[in-house]
């Protein structure tokens, strides 16, 4: 006699993503962005790996290149509330950091959680390391060699998303790291649009700002991305 055995829940579900730009004619640029994401949930854990890179050229010279890892394990103990770890690892040609590594855990709340919208947010404690790039001093032109630091880091994180329509959803992901060489502040805001039921096309401003970056060296970093957005559900 065989029963039915009710097997645990179990979700993949991916997320592409490739915006490209390219100009000939006068000066020849090219910008390209790209991002990866994969979801796994079983039953109360969900883990989360997305992978970004961007890349500008201007006259076949480099202007711009960034590679971001980042990831999470949240386990919910109650519909609302849940712990998680997390990583987060950036290497910026550009900025003044050639990386900044961090990884953490704590506890996350959804304060709202429906069909339409979704708010949650998170706070954790961890490590963060970073490494600075060499920069010349504009005061007195001397060189100020790079430096690798290491300390205690407090993260704090808030997403909201909403659906306006079926087809249309609003979202801001804000992520801040308070650290002892440096405070870390992301925020990035943006609109998709599905056209079937796997692709869509999303428009996204992102916002990148050092407190303490070395001198020479902008705190903030701005970037404007369109892309056609690819699902695997």
């Amino acid at each position: 006699l065989l029963l039915p055995v009710s097997p645990a829940f179990a979700q993949w579900t991916g997320k592409g993503q490739l915006g490209l730009a390219l100009s000939t004619g006068n000066g020849d640029s090219m910008n390209l962005n790209a991002r990866a994401e994969v979801k796994h949930t079983v039953d109360e854990w969900q883990r989360r790996l997305a992978i970004s890179a961007v890349y500008e050229s201007d006259d076949d010279e480099s202007t711009s290149q960034m590679f971001e890892v980042e990831g999470d394990s949240r386990y919910s103990f109650n519909p609302r509330d849940f712990w998680f770890g997390s990583f987060r690892y950036q290497n910026d040609r550009f900025s003044g950091f050639r990386y900044q590594a961090t990884i953490a855990g704590g506890i996350g709340h959804r304060f709202i959680d429906t069909d339409r919208t979704k708010l949650t947010g998170q706070f954790g404690l961890g490590f963060k390391a970073t490494e600075t790039r060499d920069a010349i001093d504009p005061a007195n032109q001397l060189l100020v060699p790079g430096a690798k630091t290491n300390s205690i880091a407090a993260v704090r994180g808030l997403d909201w998303e909403h659906k306006v329509t079926d087809t249309t959803t609003v979202y801001n992901n804000f992520a801040f790291e308070a650290a002892k060489q440096n405070n870390f502040v992301r925020n990035e805001t943006g609109v998709s649009v599905a056209m079937t039921s796997r692709m869509a096309l999303a428009v996204a401003y992102t916002v990148r700002y050092n407190t303490d970056p070395p001198v020479g060296y902008d705190k903030t970093e701005t970037l404007l991305t369109a892309n056609v957005v690819y699902e695997v559900k």
